[in-house]
């Protein structure tokens, strides 16, 4: 049995006022959902089309009218004193369709399976969110990342840039080392203002998505990651037969064509005759001069409808209806194509992403030990500065190729879960 959908997660009442002293993935992503307008319009959606399936089901039901009425009358005929008159009337009627050739049954399925696909849009709604929501906050995460790599690369450059700086005062070096150090500590630092600016244009984004001020103090939560596994990725034949049965997005391409076929259905009886049940009960009280008297009348019987024309329009509703059933099932077909290299290209991704995080964590720590020994040959007036810069160099990009590698993975592993229509707080661990 699948893990149930988002929609059915338990994210609690929505938090509201400040944020914590870490704000963490789950409650960020709490917030956004709860702000999310997209949600709310796919609710109200499915709303609507629960109203109409409760409009299709009271058809079976039959329709009882009352109607009243009084009127007071005086007529002169020119030689004889007026003549007044007074009518009371009262008058029930009762309609009940029996028999219509199944196009009530049709107008039903019709509106359950429309009711259907906007739950299933609802889902996907919420996925779609869900996911947002989710790689807004790794993407902000990287970014602190990728700020407090570029700090220690610019640290470094610091302490390269004062060591070429005594040596070239006491003799041991020459001006032109200290002004490649002195480059390179500006050219890290301005990296670091880069890196600080795209963090805060992060955070500010994520504080808005939360209904929060732009300028909110924004604290990630930080933690320790272990290499990822993939263990748990079946094959991708696998994966793509579960992403067609349970991916909302083809769930409900699937009940809107089901949704169209049964409207073929009813446009088709609608040519036909149907059978109603008719009855009324009547009471009509009149009085002249004072002088009243009262009449019932009562009836109760079939009443067979048969359409012979009506310019065609059942015959365009017929072929509307078959275009439109045509329609949807191309689409249908068209997003489970789609969903099918969607699966594939992440799953392939993701395994290559998480071969990447193996090679990209060597590479950190192959080229930090490098950059420790060339510091130290530097500093014992054994190295050369152009040694110490490219060690520099290397060192800070294998951070931010290891930056982008888990990144690229985080955001690969949770597409594929939303591809699969699984996506869930469970995935964030």
């Amino acid at each position: 049995m699948s893990p149930p959908m988002v929609s059915a997660a338990r994210v609690g009442i929505c938090p509201i006022g400040k944020l914590p002293e870490q704000l963490t993935v789950h409650e960020a992503i709490t917030r956004i959902l709860c702000q999310d307008p997209a949600i709310r319009q796919a609710w109200s959606t499915a709303r609507m089309r629960a109203a109409q399936l409760g409009l299709r089901k009271s058809e079976y039901l039959p329709r009882l009218d009352a109607r009243l009425s009084r009127s007071a009358n005086r007529s002169y005929d020119g030689y004889a004193e007026a003549i007044h008159s007074n009518n009371s009337t009262g008058n029930f009627s009762l309609s009940w369709v029996l028999f219509d050739f199944g196009r009530r049954d049709a107008a039903l399925d019709s509106a359950h399976q429309l009711l259907s696909a906007a739950n299933a849009d609802q889902n996907a709604a919420i996925q779609n969110a869900f996911l947002g929501a989710a790689q807004l906050y790794f993407a902000a995460q990287a970014s602190n990342q990728r700020l407090a790599a570029a700090q220690q690369v610019m640290d470094l450059a610091k302490d390269t840039y004062i060591a070429a700086a005594e040596k070239y005062k006491a003799g041991a070096a020459a001006l032109s080392d200290r002004l490649r150090a002195k480059t390179a500590y500006t050219q890290a630092s301005l990296h670091v203002s880069q890196e600080r600016g795209a963090l805060s244009s992060s955070l500010g984004t994520m504080a808005l998505r939360m209904g929060l001020p732009a300028h909110t103090l924004v604290r990630l939560d930080e933690h320790g990651e272990a290499l990822p596994s993939l263990d748990f990725i079946i094959e991708v034949d696998e994966l793509i037969r579960l992403a067609g049965q349970q991916h909302p997005r083809l769930v409900a391409a699937e009940a809107r064509t089901k949704a169209a076929q049964a409207a073929i259905q009813e446009a088709s009886a609608m040519a036909r005759p149907k059978i109603a049940l008719t009855s009324s009960f009547g009471v009509t009280d009149s009085s002249v001069h004072g002088r009243g008297s009262r009449r019932k009348d009562m009836n109760i019987g079939l009443q067979l409808s048969i359409p012979l024309f009506s310019g065609f329009e059942q015959t365009y509703q017929i072929r509307a209806a078959k275009a439109q059933a045509a329609t949807y099932a191309e689409e249908a077909e068209v997003a489970r194509l789609r969903l099918s290299v969607d699966v594939w290209t992440q799953h392939n991704g993701l395994r290559t992403e998480a071969e990447n995080l193996v090679h990209t964590s060597d590479l950190v720590n192959q080229s930090k030990q490098a950059m420790d020994i060339v510091q130290g040959r530097y500093q014992s007036g054994v190295g050369s500065m152009t040694e110490v810069l490219n060690a520099m160099e290397t060192y800070a990009k294998a951070q931010e190729q290891h930056i982008s590698a888990m990144a690229n993975w985080r955001a690969l592993r949770l597409s594929l879960a939303a591809q699969l229509g699984r996506l869930g707080f469970w995935d964030l661990d």
